[in-house]
């Protein structure tokens, strides 16, 4: 594994849920290299985030396990193992003979656990497991750290970010999780890094919460307290392609983009900057690829407070809502766009705006 590599594994293991950003500024890369290096890991089987419950919380047992097969299983074995959410630290040993690893059980589930089914594995000779009663290290950061070149306490800085993270004797104190949380603990034990969209599919979760999830995050600066869903995908029954266009109001963008910035990208958003966008002065713009991140999911909107664009958006999505003609015109002129413009989103955009400027000086003639 290469230098860079094994940084990004270091802050990994001080945040899994680090914003790329963040650990890009803490290594002084770009956050486009941290994304490459992290996904090249990944595919390699060398790298896994998990999100673990707290056992002191949750009432699991913590076990070390040594476990003796026979040699030519023992890789398929490890890769067994390494992929359930209960089980972590999967090394191969003893010139291939013997797997250690860390385990968790839980005392309410009778044969749910790894410790359970590894008495009914062939290709298992025998195995011991040891419960962790204590951790014998100085803190909460020394734990896995063993690296020949480890991060400096100025990378350690940058990576906390302004609300740092949480100690040992904060996770003692929280509460117990609610049994409803079983579905998003699933989900962020097999990728603990998944953003707010990707465990909304997991959950079942209706897209309504991702408007919730992010006027949450931005509840701080937004003017009126909304995310408003715009776009064609905010019209029932209108065409549209499948990315989700939310809207927030705020006092001033770039005061979000600075202070949330973390924020949003810890949440699945990447910023797009006014350089790579239209440039407008008024609007800050953030993207939330899907879970396989080839695709657009979602398009976050900051406008800046009192300017028409707001009202602009929402006469124009309520038109369409109250008006089937209206909003049959505007799917058949989408199409013919498409066509003409299949590769270029700033021109296919910029052809909508004589369409979307006459019917809203339509709207405004009938409220008259």
């Amino acid at each position: 594994m290469e230098a860079l590599d094994l940084q990004i594994v270091q802050c990994l293991l001080r945040d899994g849920r680090a914003p790329f950003r963040r650990i890009a500024e803490a290594l002084d890369v770009s956050e486009q290299t941290v994304a490459r290096r992290y996904r090249g890991l990944i595919a390699a089987g060398a790298l896994r985030v998990q999100v673990q419950p707290d056992e002191r919380v949750t009432g699991q047992q913590r076990w070390f396990v040594r476990v003796q097969c026979r040699p030519d299983a023992a890789a398929a074995l490890a890769d067994s193992m390494a992929a359930r959410s209960d089980v972590s630290w999967v090394s191969i040993t003893s010139g291939g003979s013997e797997i250690v690893c860390v385990a968790f059980s839980d005392p309410s589930l009778e044969d749910g656990s790894v410790l359970a089914r590894l008495p009914r594995t062939r290709q298992v000779l025998s195995f011991t497991a040891f419960a962790v009663l204590h951790m014998h290290v100085g803190s909460s950061e020394t734990k896995w750290m063993p690296f020949d070149e480890p991060l400096t306490p100025a990378q350690i800085a940058a990576l906390r970010g302004v609300t740092g993270l949480a100690s040992a004797a904060d996770t003692a104190t929280r509460p117990a999780s609610r049994p409803d949380d079983a579905p998003l603990v699933a989900a962020l034990a097999r990728d603990g890094r998944a953003g707010v969209v990707a465990l909304a599919h997991a959950t079942g979760w209706p897209q309504s919460r991702v408007s919730a999830r992010l006027a949450e995050l931005l509840e701080p600066w937004l003017v009126d307290g909304r995310v408003e869903h715009v776009g064609s995908t905010s019209v029932p029954g209108l065409a549209a392609k499948p990315v989700i266009d939310l809207m927030a109001q705020v006092s001033d963008p770039d005061v979000v983009v600075e202070q949330a910035g973390d924020r949003l990208s810890a949440d699945g958003w990447h910023y797009v900057p006014p350089d790579l966008d239209t440039g407008a002065s008024w609007r800050r713009f953030f993207i939330k690829p899907d879970p396989s991140g080839q695709r657009r999911y979602a398009h976050l909107h900051l406008i800046q407070a009192g300017h028409e664009r707001w009202t602009q958006q929402l006469e124009f999505r309520d038109a369409l809502r109250r008006d089937d003609e209206l909003a049959t015109m505007y799917a058949n002129l989408k199409r013919r766009l498409v066509a003409e413009h299949p590769h270029d989103r700033e021109a296919y955009t910029e052809a909508k705006a004589e369409f979307i400027l006459d019917a809203l000086r339509r709207n405004t003639r009938k409220a008259d």
